[in-house]
Parts: C-alpha cells; structure tokens; sequence
C-alpha cells in the first residue's frame, strides 16, 4: 500500500530542457555527444587496429622456408602464426617474420588529431592556448570572442530555451 505525500498540480512544466543544436524541421535537438560521435567511433576503429598492428609487431607471423608448399588450409593469419612456404632455390635463414606494412606514426597522428576534435567539440579547452607562458590579457580577449562568435547560436538557444523559462517560472 502506496500514499502519496503531495500532490500538486501545476500550470507550467517545471523541468527545463533546452537543445543545443537543431536542424530545421527538428522537433528534438542534439547534445554534444551527438556531434562529436562519429570521430569517437572512427577513433575507437583506429585504436583497434593499432592494437591489432601491436600484436603482430610484438609477436610475427613467421615464414617456415622448410620446403613446404603454402597450403590452402590457411585461413587466418594470427599473431605467432607459422606459415610454409616454398624454400627451394633461396638461401634464407629457415624462419623470417613476415614483412608488415602500415606506418605506425601515421596511426598516432591521426589518433592525436582525433582526440584533438572530439575536445574542441566538447569545449574541453575552448580558449585554446597553445603555449600559456607568454600569452598577454589582449590575446586572451582576442580568442574569448572567437570562441563566443562560433557559439553565438548555442548562446541564443541557452537564453531562450533554458535561462528565460528558469526566471519566468
């Protein structure tokens, strides 16, 4: 058996939820989240891979020149693997790694660069100081209004959608 301590009915909705971005025709908006999600997902592949990538580096496939001829059966390449190939005619040491490809400073710029607009998105440094040594007020001034004329929009939508109904109510 449930009773409720108060009941109340009122004239207004007394929860404020405001977008911050929306598209022409969209009743609901969209969050920061939503923005930036597509370079999380792509992030989250070019992590993987670079997992993937460090495990073949850490440990090789191997090529056997023992004679054998390279069969079909071979579906998988995974780390470790042995894989015969045919050595007649060759002078090669017995065991060699199988050559990689892929540049693994290209995977960490890229990651970097990833990371550096999933933060811009979420306004994680939205002065943007690039060395805060020498930085005089003027600059910071100069990259506060910068920062204000990208979100002028957002601003707007907060004042109207989330600040007005706050004092109103």
């Amino acid at each position: 058996y449930k009773k409720d301590i108060l009941t109340r009915y009122l004239m207004y909705n007394p929860f404020v939820v405001f977008r911050y971005d929306r598209y022409p025709g969209e009743t609901y908006g969209r969050g920061l989240a939503d923005l930036c999600l597509p370079f999380v997902k792509i992030l989250n592949k070019m992590s993987q891979l670079d997992l993937k990538s460090a495990q073949f580096r850490v440990k090789p496939v191997l090529l056997d020149y023992t004679g054998g001829e390279l069969t079909t059966s071979i579906r998988r390449i995974v780390p470790g693997s042995l894989i015969p190939v045919d050595g007649r005619g060759n002078i090669r040491p017995v065991l060699e790694p199988l050559p990689l490809s892929g540049d693994v400073r290209f995977t960490e710029l890229k990651i970097a660069e990833l990371r550096e607009i999933i933060r811009n998105i979420l306004y994680d440094n939205p002065i943007n100081y690039p060395n805060a040594k020498n930085i005089t007020a003027t600059e910071i001034a100069i990259r506060q209004q910068h920062f204000l004329e990208q979100s002028a929009a957002t601003v707007l939508r907060l004042i109207d959608e989330c600040i007005l109904p706050i004092v109103k109510n």
